[in-house]
């Protein structure tokens, strides 16, 4: 047994584990960011792609394949509803992607 190990594979075996172990691992995925415009109607741009809202969830896993743990950014036209900007949100509070969400507290201006 002791012939197995000789002292001149060492050197061979220490830079192939240390190759091995720095690799990354091949069937992972890296989380992505993707833009998401929420338009007129019930219709939602992504990648210049125009499908509606209700459909978003499936196109982001089944056509763009996007990994779980992904950042997703969500923006609202001027000619969007706000029932439908909030359906969006919805939907991406309850699956596997991260929508980060934050509220814009608009005062009126006073008349002058």
């Amino acid at each position: 047994m002791r012939h197995l190990f000789r002292a001149k594979f060492l050197p061979f075996a220490v830079v192939s584990l240390a190759i091995a172990s720095a690799a990354p691992p091949l069937l992972a995925e890296s989380p992505q960011a993707t833009l998401i415009t929420v338009t007129e109607g019930k219709n939602c741009v992504v990648k210049e792609t125009t499908i509606l809202c209700a459909a978003l969830l499936k196109h982001l896993r089944e056509v763009l394949k996007l990994p779980a743990g992904s950042r997703v950014r969500v923006r609202a036209e001027k000619a969007s509803t706000y029932e439908s900007t909030a359906k969006v949100f919805e939907l991406f509070q309850k699956s596997e992607y991260k929508a980060p969400m934050g509220y814009v507290n608009v005062a009126e201006t006073p008349e002058e």
